[in-house]
């Protein structure tokens, strides 16, 4: 008979023991990604997920997934409801007052993408440098043709339409070969009006130019923070990056997604995109003639979120360490955000 009641006795406990963690989870690529199966079943991927399924695998741990939004994530694992929240879970001040955090698994922070150095050599000069070369063209022949036209009935070295070109172009460019010399009175005194005029014209054409490709280059390249403020900059709605440049007053048009910022930088109708930079490389892999800058600023820190006091933290944390140092996590970064 005591022994019975020692059973009814454990019971309970048994059945608490043998209860499931409650994994609160949220949609947030490249960390937690919801796909669906043939059957519509729900099936999770990414960086979050497959940390985590492995850490559970190798602890012996039996969970099962909630599926919230992140701000009741958030709030279910500060109150208890889920034992843990994993997803795009930066570690903040203000949470920490609220939850415990594990060991961060992964660091970043917001990144840039704008367009490739790489370009075709239209995009490179562009159409102000079309304009310019179109109109030094112009002046050139204008002013050959004009010498041809005066010179060639008492010069033979004017004979031909192209001497008079030629003429012009040695004459402005002050090359000055010395192999056509006009004779006549009007045609050196139109000569010496094109040597004059040349050293103000062709140095303000070819400053032109330099201009316009200087100005092409500049617009389709972005090297850091600093480049910001001079181009046009797409944020996505109610992120931190919009945080980030509304502090430094710098301008910024709101776009709803990062497929839609990306296609807009891409179109050529935005020069860059700030955001959080592993969703930026997860995005990106698609678009080949974009570019993810090196540099990171404003750094974050991703870890999975627990409840207080929670009795998993140990644990998860000995996992964590032993795991985001090993070739296979190294892996599952490149998996994910790629190379």
């Amino acid at each position: 008979m005591k022994h019975i009641f020692a059973i009814l006795f454990m019971l309970p406990m048994l059945a608490f023991a043998s209860e499931p963690v409650k994994v609160g989870i949220t949609h947030s690529v490249p960390f937690t990604i919801k796909d669906f199966d043939i059957n519509g079943k729900p099936e999770w991927s990414g960086i979050s997920i497959d940390l985590w399924e492995e850490i559970a695998r190798d602890t012996g741990i039996e969970f099962q997934y909630v599926e919230l939004s992140l701000k009741d994530n958030l709030d279910a694992v500060a109150d208890g409801t889920v034992d843990i929240a994993i997803g795009a879970m930066s570690v903040t001040a203000e949470r920490e007052r609220i939850m415990d955090f594990t060991h961060p698994y992964y660091m970043s922070g917001l990144g840039i993408v704008s367009k490739t150095s790489q370009s075709t050599s239209f995009s490179v000069f562009g159409w102000g440098f079309a304009k310019a070369v179109g109109v030094l063209l112009v002046v050139l022949i204008v002013s050959g043709l004009a010498m041809r036209q005066i010179e060639h009935k008492k010069n033979p070295e004017f004979k031909k339409l192209g001497s008079g070109i030629w003429f012009s172009i040695v004459t402005m460019t002050t090359t000055g070969y010395g192999d056509k010399v006009p004779k006549t009175l009007i045609g050196r005194c139109y000569a010496a009006v094109l040597m004059v005029s040349s050293a103000i014209i062709f140095p303000a054409l070819v400053a032109s130019i330099a201009t316009n490709i200087a100005i092409d280059q500049r617009n389709n390249q972005i090297h850091g923070v600093h480049d910001l403020s001079a181009h046009r900059i797409g944020v996505i709605t109610g992120t931190s990056a919009i945080h980030y440049m509304k502090e430094h007053n710098l301008p910024f048009l709101e776009v709803g997604s990062a497929p839609e910022l990306l296609n807009l930088i891409a179109d050529g109708k935005l020069d860059g995109g700030v955001y959080d930079k592993p969703m930026l490389q997860y995005h990106a892999k698609s678009y080949p003639d974009l570019q993810i800058l090196p540099a990171t600023f404003e750094h974050q820190y991703y870890g999975f979120a627990l409840k207080s006091d929670s009795s998993l933290r140990e644990d998860i944390n000995a996992e964590i360490l032993r795991k985001s140092n090993n070739n296979v996590w190294l892996g599952t970064l490149n998996k994910y955000l790629g190379k």
